[in-house]
């Protein structure tokens, strides 16, 4: 057997260790067995702002850790009795918004990662914001592109595409949104995407030969999903 081992320590695992605190403490409180956590989760918000911005480093993702670790000192300092006219409330929305903002701008400006862009559907480069994009590509030397989606749908359709070699990278984003990805059976999926408050799904169906084609996805999900599966 030659499987990949993971690693233990996983930014997947950060997000998930600080929902899970989240969630047991309002269940024990709900439930009477703690008479009082509100203190215990008032403390639990820099640290899972902390956490965030730890697994975002983890991830290569160097601006949202720095608005992360913000956010998590100001909490942390207002909890120590600085006087911030800010409480956690007032502060999702705008970080929130920043977190988008920033990643629209910097697609906008640097475009896709792969550095060929190719003629043909080669590469895509699709974003749905408050709407619906729907791309397919037939490239039999599909080299990846950008995908998008922030309050809205992103559907690309790979089923008559191929890879070169060395496979293909698709870069990703989705806030308030979904990318839904179909990809022929034989293709070796490889996700490296983070989600916060969101989730990546590989449903392709397992390659137990030489895979004819290799895709990697990688990018962040803020509140919204990310799905690739057989065509």
């Amino acid at each position: 057997m030659s499987a990949e081992r993971r690693s233990l320590f996983s930014p997947r695992l950060v997000v998930g260790v600080v929902v899970l605190a989240f969630g047991s403490l309002l269940l024990l409180e709900n439930t009477g067995i703690l008479a009082e956590a509100d203190p215990y989760l008032r403390q639990l918000w820099p640290v899972g702002a902390f956490a965030l911005a730890g697994a975002c480093w983890l991830h290569r993702s160097r601006g949202w850790a720095l608005i992360w670790a913000a956010v998590g000192a100001l909490l942390a300092l207002r909890f120590a009795g600085v006087p911030i006219p800010l409480d956690f409330g007032s502060l999702v929305l705008p970080v929130l918004l920043l977190l988008l903002g920033v990643t629209l701008v910097r697609r906008a400006l640097l475009g896709p990662r792969p550095a060929e862009a190719g003629e043909g559907g080669a590469t895509v480069d699709a974003m749905a914001l408050f709407g619906a994009s729907v791309r397919r590509s037939s490239s039999q030397a599909f080299r990846g592109g950008s995908l998008t989606a922030a309050f809205g749908g992103c559907e690309l359709d790979l089923t008559e595409a191929a890879t070169p070699s060395d496979g293909a990278t698709l870069d990703v984003f989705a806030a308030f949104g979904a990318i839904e990805i179909s990809v022929p059976q034989g293709w070796k999926v490889a996700g490296d995407v983070l989600p916060i408050f969101g989730g990546f799904e590989d449903k392709t169906r397992r390659v137990t030969g030489e895979p004819t084609g290799l895709l990697t996805v990688r990018g962040q999900v803020l509140f919204g999903g990310i799905e690739v599966k057989n065509g």
